[in-house]
C-alpha cells in the first residue's frame, strides 16, 4: 500500500506542475437532457464516471468528444446530439476548458 501512495504522490506532484499532455479540465452542459449548467471537473489524471442508467454518463462523454478539436475534421454538437423523432435538441450550450501544459483555452459549442 505504501508503494501505491508513493506513486499517487508522484502523479499529484506532476499534475500540479503542468507536466501532462493536452487534456480536458472541466465541462459544463446547459439545456441538454435535464442538465441546467452543471459543471464536471476533471482534476486528476484518473476520473471515473459512474451511475445508474439514464443519469448522464454518455452525455458527459459525448460532450467531451464534441469539445475536442481535431486538426483534420470539424465536429459539431449535432454530430453527437442529433435530433430524433422523440427528442429535439435545441438551445444547448456546451463549454469546456482544455489545458496543454500551462495554457488554458475555453471551448464553446452552441446548438440553437
Amino acid at each position: 500500500m505504501n508503494t501505491l501512495s508513493k506513486e499517487l504522490r508522484k502523479l499529484a506532484k506532476a499534475w500540479t506542475k503542468g507536466g501532462w499532455p493536452k487534456h480536458l479540465e472541466w465541462l459544463e452542459i446547459q439545456g441538454l437532457r435535464g442538465w441546467t449548467g452543471e459543471r464536471v471537473d476533471f482534476k486528476f489524471p484518473f476520473v471515473a464516471i459512474v451511475g445508474e442508467n439514464g443519469v448522464g454518463k454518455s452525455t458527459i462523454l459525448q460532450t467531451a468528444a464534441s469539445l475536442y478539436k481535431h486538426q483534420e475534421k470539424t465536429f459539431y454538437a449535432s454530430d453527437f446530439f442529433p435530433n430524433t423523432p422523440w427528442e429535439q435538441v435545441t438551445n444547448v450550450t456546451l463549454r469546456g476548458s482544455i489545458r496543454e501544459g500551462f495554457m488554458h483555452s475555453t471551448q464553446f459549442i452552441n446548438k440553437p
